[in-house]
């Protein structure tokens, strides 16, 4: 959490290798601790003994940052993969935070082929080039 200025994780991702398709890491993110009676931690943000009214506020008003973050992170990570072949994809499977009522999705995948990744890591294409052939698909919302 302290790496993170919106959700964390409480453990390292997993990943599948598939031949001839790519890999795929999956997450669970998370955006705050049960402080007990009714109370919340969101230690990314630096708010202790919230109410569940003022976290969720706080859940909805993150989300944007933390997909945009995601994508930004899938780049520089996936730049650094050089066991991809070119039509092979990197996923980035994540269950969110819940929230009930909050509108923000379930679960976010990201996808991009490592083509993109090769390209961005040579200079051939810039971050933002990139960043829109990134493929978003959320599940539905909470």
């Amino acid at each position: 959490s302290d790496l993170s200025k919106t959700y964390f994780m409480s453990s390292n991702p997993y990943y599948e290798r598939m031949k001839d398709f790519g890999v795929t890491y999956f997450m669970h993110v998370y955006s705050s601790n049960d402080a007990g009676n009714g109370r919340w931690d969101m230690p990314t943000v630096d708010l202790e003994d919230i109410d569940q009214a003022a976290r969720d506020k706080k859940v909805t008003e993150l989300y944007p940052a933390f997909e945009k973050d995601l994508k930004d992170n899938m780049l520089e990570y996936g730049r650094t993969l050089n066991s991809l072949k070119d039509e092979e994809v990197l996923i980035f499977d994540i269950t969110l935070t819940r929230c009930k009522g909050c509108g923000i999705p379930s679960t976010l995948e990201l996808s991009v082929k490592a083509s993109v990744l090769k390209e961005f890591g040579s200079g051939k294409i810039t971050k933002d080039a990139a960043l829109v052939k990134i493929n978003v698909k959320k599940g539905p919302g909470q």
